[in-house]
């Protein structure tokens, strides 16, 4: 435990808190495991231990509560008399700690969990500081104009500049949950084109069942305000820059013509915060993040492998290549095309692989633009749909440090094992949720200027 965010070393720490953090419907929990104080008087260093915990926790983590939970004894006098430790009990009471639940178990046990909720004074860290605690944070929205409309109207588009082609994903699973769209594909055309992709997409969802996917958040919205407070709601470490486009874009929309150009919102999104696995292996680098391999593989259509990254959450991984010079603009302009053509084909390298660890810069992409979906416009029997505003934060950054944290027992690997991948180049971010489709739940294009200093 450390007092907020200042690193600490094993020799100067209060103690040791182990924790998880446990979501309900509405709000989510830290629950204490485990707190054992450094201190010989631990009446002193529990009392210190939980004031530094609540103040490192509240700012890192988006959490309601704290709850630990104190396990009765028997009286020694009665010896039949359950207790709780009066000094125990009282120093988590003057941390702020209170009554919460009371279980008795089948054997004869009990156990009083208290809680500690957020204050006003329990402040958070800036939304920047919290991103960059974890090494990938990733932040995407798409909000998608719905008007009803006769075969003779179709909505205008948002003035903006169009950017590259939408996330099929996200454009599926909303066109799903709030739609009766049935897209379907072009005999003869090719599964990758835009169109096509979006088919296959939306029928896969629909032959796995009326299960939406867990990992997004919808809603069908009628007011922009609303839109926007749903947004916040759900996609709280969004930047505060980003909200203002979307509100921007939205008006924009509206006031376009005289008549209306959407009466609502499809809105979806999903957010991720992970960390690399075994990250305390990595070999600090100040040229950008050093990462291990965890595979590589090959693909018929690069000059060059692909490395894959686990993430501590091993339904999340994330898979890197050099995107050829000659395909930069194309690649640009649809990542999800190119990266289904590359990702179906791929062979595994075997043992040894030509790299152990891949260097890659720190990254940041904020944007809010208009994506494209296809050559045609989306209708379907009564409403017609406009191009998706597509909302995207995505930070790489290395995340937060460990002092104290296990060092690499091996050697360092020679500099011929190390990959300096340079932009441009791809960035696939995959979920397990998502196999059966066959996409990865983010791509993009990385150039150099995604890339931030060092």
């Amino acid at each position: 435990a450390t007092r907020g965010t200042v690193p600490v070393d094993p020799v100067h720490a209060h103690g040791l808190v182990v924790y998880r953090v446990t979501s309900g419907g509405s709000s989510s929990s830290a629950q204490v495991l485990h707190c054992s104080s450094a201190e010989t008087d631990w009446r002193r260093g529990l009392s210190d231990l939980l004031e530094a915990f609540k103040e490192d926790i509240f700012q890192r983590l988006a959490i309601s509560s704290i709850r630990a939970s104190l396990w009765y004894r028997h009286d020694k006098a009665s010896k039949s008399k359950l207790v709780l430790d009066p000094e125990v009990h009282g120093i988590f009471k003057e941390a702020g700690f209170r009554w919460f639940q009371l279980f008795n178990a089948a054997d004869g046990s009990r156990v009083q969990v208290l809680e500690r909720r957020r204050r006003d004074e329990d402040h958070l860290m800036s939304q920047e500081q919290r991103q960059e605690f974890h090494d990938l944070a990733i932040r995407l929205v798409t909000l998608v104009p719905s008007l009803a409309a006769s075969e003779d109207v179709n909505i205008a588009q948002f003035p903006s500049k169009v950017g590259a082609m939408a996330n099929p994903h996200m454009v599926a699973e909303c066109l799903k949950r709030h739609t009766t769209f049935t897209a379907k594909s072009e005999p003869g055309q090719d599964d990758a084109a835009a169109d096509n992709m979006l088919s296959c997409i939306i029928s896969k969802l629909k032959m796995a069942g009326d299960q939406d996917i867990s990992i997004f958040w919808s809603r069908e919205i009628l007011e922009i305000e609303e839109c926007v407070r749903f947004v916040e709601q759900n996609c709280g470490d969004l930047h505060d820059a980003l909200v203002t486009e979307i509100r921007q874009n939205l008006v924009s929309l509206r006031h376009q013509k005289l008549q209306p150009q959407f009466d609502s919102l499809l809105c979806i999104g999903t957010g991720l915060l992970k960390d690399w696995r075994l990250r305390h292996y990595h070999a600090k680098n100040p040229a950008g993040l050093q990462v291990l391999i965890q595979g590589m593989g090959t693909s018929p259509s690069l000059p060059t492998p692909l490395a894959y990254f686990a993430m501590e959450d091993e339904a999340v991984f994330i898979v890197v290549w050099k995107c050829p010079e000659e395909q930069e603009a194309a690649v640009a302009r649809d990542p999800y095309r190119h990266s289904y053509e590359v990702l179906q084909a791929v062979a595994p390298l075997s043992d040894p692989l030509p790299f152990r660890e891949v260097l890659l810069p720190r990254v940041r992409v904020r944007s809010c633009k208009t994506a494209a979906t296809g050559p045609t416009p989306l209708r379907t029997s009564t409403r017609c749909l406009g191009a998706p505003l597509e909302v995207i934060e995505l930070e790489l950054s290395g995340g937060r440090k460990m002092p104290g944290a296990l060092k690499p027992a091996d050697p360092r690997p020679g500099p011929q094992q190390l990959w300096r991948l340079q932009c441009p180049f791809m960035m696939c971010v995959w979920h397990s949720n998502l196999d059966v489709l066959d996409i990865p739940l983010f791509a993009a294009l990385v150039q150099q200027s995604d890339c931030l200093a060092t």
